[in-house]
């Protein structure tokens, strides 16, 4: 006898001011070769205007009922 497990599957857009940086970001680096990429993404990531992006995806995520990492 098997049992069937329901999965949540969750669909997620993001942001509109998000995907603007997100796609500023893509093309100033889009020649980049992996460590420089690597080396201004953690830059990026860590500005305060950015953070603050990122915990709002996270917060309406979370919102949803998403649980993962």
């Amino acid at each position: 006898m098997s049992t069937k497990v329901a999965m949540q599957i969750f669909r997620h857009d993001f942001g509109e001011k998000f995907m603007e940086k997100l796609e500023q970001f893509a093309i100033i680096h889009k020649y980049d070769d992996r460590k420089d990429f690597k080396d201004a993404w953690n830059k990026w990531t860590e500005q305060d205007s950015i953070q603050s992006l990122i915990h709002q995806e996270i917060n309406q995520l979370q919102n949803s009922g998403y649980k993962g990492d």
